[in-house]
């Protein structure tokens, strides 16, 4: 995988569009600077997921849209799009090519895409996981930030660690696995609540259950056995009412004929009775107009009266006028001979006036006490006639209620026919619903049957789901643990390569032969590596190097002469030594007559030379000279066989023995750089484990392919049995819906059946109440006339008593009269005596005044006197007809008495008359009562036990076979619903006496003799049990068994969570053991590497990795320890700039060398390194080039010597940077440069 194209609109000085075209290898980006150079890295970087403002060099993440110039205005968005391509293997995916954008808009939107569809920052970050590419990943080393892994703490350290082992993926995990584990746990709090809960309802549910179960087995005997008495008795009165209707009939026949007797004697009564009412109410008409005008007749004396007194009164003040005024003018003259005169008078004045005073309150006194008695009695009378008119309206009330209980008895009969029809209609209408209900409810069941079908097929579903998905993640990490085999052997290999083709381990004369430094004395192309040419078998490997030795190093020239000059020139030049083979004959020797063992083979016979022109070169090399299986069987062997002909011996072990007998054997502890020989059959050996281990992966691919297209399979499956089980869900809870709109339906059916029936027991209840009430209004009727009678009586003896009563305050109110006159002018006296005395002294000059006052005062009293005169004469004259028309109406009176009297008499002879047939007819009809009252009884009876039944059990007693019944009642309860686990307290499972079957016929012959009062008793008890029951929830048993079911279905998934709990726990440590060992590995690798890399790249430093904590690998900081040559340094923070630069370049090709990352941007890495250093970092980076791709922002002219590619940033115009790409021509050796066109560049 590599980058292939970068294309940048609008952000930051890349105000248009600018598309950069990559290649493999090293492609340098130069430029002067603060032309945008690090924009491009920033882009990348940005497109990845950078979330920092800061690392982008802004302070919010809009400062990276283009802001404009003083010519150009500034764009409202930016975009960024990395496209990459051969990455199916690092990405997982499908495609060839993945193309990954990221847009910001001024107003603070920004969205992610992945090959033009919108993403999430997550998905972007999962799907460059584990590949080395990310925004703080080790593929980025940016400006002011190379030094950064130094200084940095331990823990921080760690993160590129973690991505070159492979394991931030699996941190990715361990925290959703966590998260979910979090949820697991709060899942599973929530459940047990609810767990809690319904085993609080289930057990409330349960009795209810139980109750339900006992109520139905109660209902089922009390069911059959109330039947069988209703329908016995009803059989029995139905044939006492037809023996009590045919004896009503005949009576009622006896009783027309004494009515039609009785009538016309009853007629002629009723006609006295009548007349008498008239007369006794125009009689009352009378009396009532007597006491008006009695009434009238005082009031009109009393006025009279009053008018006189107040005459007298006004005359004595006439007089008493006068006789002051002559006493004024007499007072004129002797004014103070008249005062003193006056003093004495005014003294016998008050005497006189105190007696007078006691005696007119004396007489006031005894007529208020006579006025009182006569109101009492006025009241009394008034009462007793308020009583008559009550007792008359009471009269008239009882015959209006006779007359309306009547009414209401023809009414009853009308309004029992439309009850009864109504009660019949109801009926009808709940056995429709009813149907419904059952046939809603069987579709409910099918409908949840088929729920419970789609819901394990859904579980079966993704239970195959999870399998196929577990085999699929099982299979990517398989195919990641090969791909991460196959980077290490193909890492180990270049490095391998790598020292190849830098003649690792040949002397300074052979690398300088082999560089064709001596050109012009031996070209490179004519000169062989016999060592390379060399085919053995491993297993000799390490014997054929200690054979060769430093001859491991020649050089095959041929030419005897070429080969002494090339000599020559090493030493003419001090280039070192090399060692060298020419064609020379050379003898081969024989073993006479002695075979070899099995153990020891010539050297010629294993080693072979790949190119055939030097197999004569490689059998001199190598003649006289044998591979023995150890040291002691062959020093065993020459001592056997003193003749053998040998040169040198080496065996498996690397031990070697030449002819003089000098053995060179043994082992170093120190660590052994590899030969060429043994690198070679390395590359050879890794080659062959690649290429296999390639096939296998392929394989491995195929088979995720083909486990991918099965999970697709399966989800597809698992959202069609989600969407069948939605649509099972809708449709039953349509249903439940409808069953209950049915069921409420079929509740108001029962509660109008139900009213109905209170209706018409409350009528037939109001009808007996309304017989006995006109019974009672009849009797209260009779009872207020003869009431009615004794009032009027005791109101004439009152109104006697209250004329004498009048009489006697009427003279007590005249003699009060002349009292009050008497006293009147007394007080006068004194007045004037007072005002004489008061107004002797000061008012002597007014006394004319007086005397005029005086005089108006006399003729205003004598107008006053004119008016009473004439009022007192017309009331008198009233009172005169008065008198005469209370005479005529008195006499009136008297004579309706006596006709009243008379009529009395001959009523009282007819009734006695009519008493004894009375008596007989009355004797009939009570007996015809009777009977209608039992027939009554014995009707209402039947009436009531028949609808009774019918309200109870929607049954007709006339089909009801009470024989069947009653045996049905003996029967076992069938019970629908199986709840064994509830108990059964009242054991009527054990009361049936036989099972289902048909009775036989002794057994019916039998049931003719049964006890109805025990069977009564019993269904009496039975109703008391279900009473005493009270509510009962009969939808509790199904309920029960729902709620036992939700529970059982809790529990399950409570089961599951733990189970999913354990799980993840199981997965957390998993993951937790292979993060471990894959750090481990890659810990002790990447230490391995960076001790090797940092002493080649600083020339033979000293470098290590060390974990802070090593009992916790996962959580452990890391050290750096980093000595360039000839120094002790203990702190990386002690190194300068450019030796803290190749420290960090070291670790990053260390880290390389473990895991390449499939591209990597160094920004300005090389500013501190000198140009050794820059020529070592160069070649180093050139043998990564292979598997990674290198964007390097830099200055230095040797590191864009060494790009593949160079990209130039300029800005022509200011604030907006345009691109120039140069790419050279491996063919030409010459660069070529691409157009200014920013849009397709080289």
């Amino acid at each position: 995988m590599y980058l292939k194209e970068i294309v940048i609109s609008g952000f930051k000085s890349f105000a248009d569009r600018t598309r950069l075209d990559l290649r493999r290898g090293v492609t340098a980006v130069v430029g002067p600077n603060g032309c945008g150079k690090s924009n491009i890295v920033d882009a990348i970087r940005w497109v990845l997921g950078e979330q920092s403002a800061k690392a982008l060099r802004g302070a919010s993440m809009q400062d990276v849209i283009f802001e404009g110039t003083d010519k150009r205005k500034g764009l409202p968005t930016c975009e960024v799009s990395l496209t990459f391509t051969d990455c199916e293997a690092e990405l997982g995916t499908a495609f060839n090519e993945v193309e990954i954008s990221r847009r910001v808009t001024r107003d603070g939107g920004s969205d992610y895409y992945i090959n033009g569809k919108v993403s999430r920052l997550k998905d972007i970050q999962r799907l460059f996981a584990n590949t080395g590419v990310g925004r703080v990943s080790y593929s980025f080393m940016l400006q002011g930030q190379i030094d950064q892994i130094l200084s940095t703490n331990p823990s921080e350290r760690r993160t590129i660690f973690e991505e070159a082992a492979g394991i931030t993926l699996y941190k990715a995990q361990r925290k959703e696995a966590l998260n979910k584990l979090s949820l697991v746990d709060a899942n599973l709090a929530r459940v047990t609540d609810v767990i809690e809960e319904v085993s609080r309802q289930i057990g409330s549910l349960k009795r209810q259950a139980s109750k339900a179960l006992r109520y139905q087995r109660i209902k089922h005997r009390l069911t059959h056995l109330d039947l069988a008495f209703s329908a016995y008795r009803f059989t029995s009165l139905k044939g006492s009412i037809d023996t009590l209707a045919t004896r009503a009939d005949e009576l009622r026949k006896k009783l027309e004929a004494h009515t039609e007797s009785m009538a016309a004697d009853e007629e002629a009564l009723a006609v006295q009775k009548a007349a008498r009412a008239d007369l006794n109410e125009k009689m009352q008409e009378l009396q009532q107009r007597v006491f008006n005008l009695r009434s009238e007749k005082e009031n009109s004396e009393n006025q009279a009266e009053f008018s006189g007194i107040r005459m007298k009164d006004l005359e004595a003040r006439i007089a008493e006028y006068q006789k002051e005024i002559q006493g004024l003018e007499a007072q004129q003259n002797e004014l103070a001979e008249r005062a003193r005169n006056e003093s004495e008078n005014k003294q016998l004045q008050l005497d006189v006036v105190d007696d007078s005073d006691r005696i007119f309150r004396d007489r006031s006194d005894e007529l208020v006490r006579a006025q009182e008695q006569l109101g009492e009695m006025e009241a009394q009378l008034q009462q007793r006639r308020q009583t008559v008119l009550h007792a008359e309206n009471r009269i008239n009330r009882s015959r209006s209620r006779c007359t309306t209980l009547e009414v209401d008895l023809k009414t009853y009969q009308v309004k029992h026919a439309a009850l009864t029809e109504t009660l019949l209609t109801l009926k009808e209408e709940v056995v429709v619903l009813e149907k419904g209900h059952a046939d809603i409810q069987r579709l409910l069941a099918r409908r949840r049957e088929e729920q419970q079908l789609g819901e394990s097929a859904l579980e079966q579903a993704r239970v195959d789901s999870k399998e196929i998905l577990q085999q699929s993640r099982t299979m990517q990490e398989q195919i990641q643990e090969q791909d991460r085999g196959i980077a290490r052997k193909t890492a180990q290999l270049n490095v391998l390569e790598n020292l190849q083709a830098k003649f690792e381990g040949f002397g300074e004369g052979a690398k300088a032969i082999l560089g064709d430094k001596l050109g012009e004395v031996v070209s490179k192309n004519s000169v062989s590596i016999i060592s390379k040419e060399l085919k053995v078998q491993p297993a000799y490997t390490s014997a054929l190097e200690t054979l060769l030795g430093q001859a491991a190093e020649a050089l095959f020239i041929g030419d005897t002469k070429q080969a002494l000059m090339v000599i020559d020139r090493l030493d003419a030049d001090q280039l070192g030594r090399a060692c060298l083979q020419v064609n020379l004959e050379a003898g081969h020797s024989k073993i006479p007559g002695v075979k070899l063992p099995d153990d020891i083979v010539a050297a010629v016979s294993v080693v072979l030379a790949r190119d055939s022109s030097l197999s004569e070169a490689v059998a001199r090399l190598l003649t006289n000279c044998y591979f023995a299986e150890s040291l002691e069987s062959f020093v065993k062997f020459w001592k056997a066989h003193p003749e053998f002909n040998f040169l040198l011996v080496a065996t498996k072990n690397g031990e070697i023995i030449d002819c003089r007998g000098l053995i060179h054997g043994g082992r170093t502890s120190g660590k052994k750089s590899s030969s060429v020989i043994e690198r070679e059959s390395e590359i050879r050996k890794l080659r062959s484990e690649i290429e296999t281990e390639r096939k296998a992966l392929n394989t491995l691919r195929e088979q995720s392919t083909t486990l991918e297209d099965q999970r697709l399979v399966a989800e597809a499956t698992v959202e069609e049995q989600r969407q069948r089980l939605s649509e099972l869900a809708s449709e039953v809870s349509g249903l439940v819906a409808e069953e209950r709109n049915q069921g409420q339906k079929v509740e108001h059916n029962a509660r109008s059946h139900h009213k109905s029936e209170d209706d018409l027991e409350r009528l037939d209840a109001k009808h007996g109440d309304s017989v006995q009430e006109l019974e009672e209004a009849q009797q209260e009727l009779v009872a207020a006339e003869k009431a009615l009678l004794e009032e009027r009586q005791s109101g004439t003896d009152l109104e006697d008593a209250i004329a004498e009563a009048r009489e006697t305050r009427d003279q007590k109110r005249e003699a009060l009269a002349d009292v009050r006159l008497e006293l009147a002018e007394k007080k006068q006296r004194l007045e004037s005596v007072d005002r004489v005395l008061g107004e002797v002294q000061r008012e002597t000059a007014s006394l004319q005044n007086r005397i005029i006052r005086r005089n108006q005062e006399i003729d205003t009293i004598n107008e006053q006197i004119g008016q009473l005169k004439g009022s007192g004469a017309r009331e008198r004259e009233k009172s005169l007809e008065l008198e005469k028309t209370l005479q005529v109406a008195s006499a009136k009176l008297s004579e309706d008495r006596a006709a009243i009297k008379e009529m009395d008499a001959v009523i009282t002879g007819i009734d006695g008359s009519l008493g004894g047939r009375r008596n007989e007819g009355r004797t009939y009809d009570q007996e015809m009562t009777r009977l209608e009252i039992r027939l009554a009884e014995e009707r209402s009876q039947i009436g009531f036990i028949h609808s009774a039944a019918h309200d109870e059990y929607q049954i007709e007693l006339e089909r009801v076979d009470w024989k069947a019944e009653l045996w049905e009642g003996n029967v076992e309860f069938d019970k629908r619903v199986n709840l064994d686990d509830l108990d059964d307290p009242d054991k009527l499972s054990a009361q049936p006496k036989h099972e289902r079957r048909d009775p036989t016929e002794e057994e019916l012959a039998e049931m003719e003799s049964t006890n109805w009062a025990i069977i009564e008793d019993e269904v009496s008890e039975l109703k008391s049990r279900i009473s005493n029951m009270g509510p009962v929830n009969l939808d509790a048993i199904s309920e029960y068994t729902d709620l036992k079911e939700r529970h059982d279905f809790l529990k399950n998934q409570s089961e599951d969570l733990w189970k999913a709990k354990n799980a993840l726990v199981k997965t957390i440590d998993e993951i937790n053991e292979t993060s471990q060992k894959l750090f481990r590995d890659t810990f002790e690798q990447v230490r391995k590497n960076f001790a090797f890399t940092y002493e080649k790249i600083s020339g033979g430093g000293e470098s290590d990795l060390i974990l802070v904590d090593s009992e916790d690998v996962l959580e452990s900081g890391i050290d750096i320890i980093a000595r360039p040559p000839g120094t002790r340094l203990k702190s990386v923070t002690l190194l300068s700039g450019g030796q803290r630069t190749m420290a960090a370049v070291a670790l990053l090709f260390a880290i390389y060398l473990v895991k390449p990352s499939p591209f990597c941007v160094l920004d300005e890495i090389d500013a501190a390194l000198d140009d050794a250093n820059i020529g070592r970092f160069c070649e180093t980076l050139h043998g990564f080039t292979e598997k990674s791709q290198f964007l390097i922002v830099t200055h230095n002219k040797r590191t864009i010597s060494n790009a593949d590619t160079v990209f130039g940033v300029t800005m022509p115009e200011k604030g907006v940077s345009k691109l120039l790409s140069m790419r050279f021509n491996q063919d030409t050796n010459r660069p070529e440069l691409a157009g200014a066109d920013n849009s397709q560049p080289f």
